[in-house]
C-alpha cells in the first residue's frame, strides 16, 4: 500500500487481510469470530482513510460495549479521538457537538449504542416512536462513516432499528458491519445487514427478490408464509455473499496466541449508586469489626451484580432486582458472540445470579445448563 500503513499494534495475519480489503472496498461486512480482533481491523482501516472522514460513528448493542470500545481505540489506536456517547438523550447530543468544538480540525469516532441511537433522532407520535427527520439530518450531513457493531441487531427489516439506519447511510461513503455469525436458523436475516452496507448490491434491492433468488415458499397453518433456503442454492448464496464480506472462524487464524485474557469494564448505573454510597457508609462505621465488614462487602458485590439482599417484613431473606444490569447485558452479548457449535462455562457467585443467566439465556432460546446447589 501507498502510503504504507502506520499500526500502533501489530495485526495478526487474518487482521492484514481484513484490512487489505477494508482499504480498498468503503462498504465490507466482517464476519469474525469473537474474539479474533474484528474491532481492530476497523480502527486501522479508519485510521488509515482518515482523510475521507471527519466523524465516524459506531452504533453498539449496549452501553457495555460503547466502553469495550473506548478500550480497544486507546489500546490500537489512541491517535484518533473517541467520544462515548451516553446519559440522556440531552447530553449525547451535548457530547456530540463538543467535538465539533474540541476536535474540528481532526476525525473522530462517535461510539453509541443502538437504543441510544433512536434515542437522540426519534420522538413519540400518537403512542409510537417515529424518526424525527431535522435530528436525523443532522447527523447524515455531518457523517462520513458508519459502523455496524453486532450487525445482527438490524436483521429485522421490519424494525426502527433497521429503517432508521438505512436512512442513515443513506449518503454515507463508508459503512462497515462487524458480526460474529450473521444469522441463526433464519438465512433472510442476512439481507436487511447488507442492505444497510451496500443498497441491495449483494441480495437485491428487496427482500422479495432475495427470497425469490434463493428460499422455497409455503403457506403456513395461519395463512402466513414460510421461506426455506433451497439445498441447491447455499453454495450459490455462499459464493454471492462473499463479493462484500469475509469470515473468519478461530481456528483458521493459525497466529493467535494461545490464551488472551480480557478484562470488560462496565460502569454501575445511575440507580445503584445510592445503594452502593450507603454500603460504603456502613464499612467506615464498622471501624474494625472484620465480620461486619465482610457482611456489607457481600452486599457491595450484590448491587454490583444487579441485586439487593434484604430481609422484609416477616424476617425472611429475600433479592430485590436492581432496574438495570449491565453486567448481565455485557454476559449475554459475549454469549451471542460465540461461535456457532462453541460451548462456554460461566462461572458466578450468588445463586440469585445464576437464576437471572438461566432466565436471560432461555429468553434468546439458547441452550443452557445450571449446576448448583438444586442441582439433582
Amino acid at each position: 500500500l501507498k502510503p504504507a500503513p502506520r499500526f500502533h499494534t501489530e495485526p495478526w495475519a487474518h487482521q492484514k487481510v481484513g484490512f487489505l480489503l477494508g482499504v480498498n472496498i468503503p462498504r465490507f461486512l466482517f464476519l469474525y469470530d469473537m474474539g479474533i480482533g474484528k474491532t481492530k481491523i476497523v480502527l486501522d482501516v479508519l485510521a488509515y482513510r482518515r482523510k475521507e472522514w471527519k466523524r465516524a460513528l459506531v452504533l453498539v448493542p449496549n452501553n457495555a460495549n460503547i466502553y469495550s470500545w473506548a478500550d480497544d481505540a486507546k489500546q490500537h489506536r489512541p491517535d484518533i479521538p473517541l467520544q462515548m456517547l451516553t446519559g440522556t438523550s440531552a447530553e449525547k447530543w451535548w457530547a456530540w457537538d463538543r467535538t465539533f468544538v474540541t476536535d474540528a480540525n481532526h476525525p473522530t469516532i462517535c461510539v453509541a449504542s443502538y437504543p441510544g441511537f433512536l434515542a437522540m433522532v426519534c420522538r413519540k407520535a400518537e403512542g409510537k416512536m417515529v424518526v424525527d427527520p431535522d435530528k436525523l439530518r443532522v447527523l447524515t450531513d455531518q457523517l462520513q462513516a458508519v459502523i455496524f457493531d453486532e450487525s445482527t441487531e438490524l436483521k429485522n427489516h421490519q424494525s426502527l432499528t433497521f429503517k432508521t439506519c438505512r436512512q442513515l447511510v443513506a449518503n454515507c461513503p463508508i459503512r462497515y458491519a462487524l458480526a460474529g455469525f450473521p444469522h441463526g436458523r433464519n438465512p433472510q436475516d442476512l439481507w436487511a445487514q447488507f442492505n444497510v452496507i451496500d443498497n441491495g448490491e449483494t441480495l437485491g434491492q428487496t427482500l422479495g427478490i432475495f427470497r425469490g433468488a434463493f428460499f422455497s415458499q409455503s403457506k403456513n397453518y395461519w395463512g402466513g408464509y414460510e421461506y426455506k433456503l433451497l439445498e441447491d442454492r447455499k453454495d450459490q448464496l455462499h459464493k454471492t455473499i462473499k463479493h462484500r464480506s469475509l469470515r473468519y472462524v478461530a481456528d483458521e487464524c493459525i497466529d493467535l496466541p494461545e490464551r488472551v485474557h480480557i478484562t470488560k469494564e462496565i460502569v454501575m448505573p445511575e440507580g445503584a449508586v445510592p445503594h452502593y454510597l450507603k454500603m460504603v457508609d456502613l464499612v467506615m462505621a464498622a471501624k474494625k469489626n472484620r465480620a461486619e465488614i465482610k457482611n456489607v462487602f457481600v452486599r457491595m458485590r450484590q448491587c454490583c451484580s444487579g441485586f439487593l439482599g434484604m430481609n422484609d417484613e416477616t424476617g425472611a431473606k429475600i433479592e430485590m432486582a436492581l432496574p438495570e444490569n449491565p453486567k448481565l447485558d455485557l454476559l449475554m452479548d459475549l454469549i451471542e458472540e460465540m461461535p456457532e457449535g462453541a460451548k462456554g462455562v460461566v462461572f458466578h457467585d450468588f445463586i440469585w445470579s445464576g437464576a437471572a443467566i438461566e432466565h436471560g439465556l432461555a429468553e434468546r432460546k439458547i441452550v443452557c445448563g445450571r449446576l448448583w446447589s438444586g442441582t439433582k
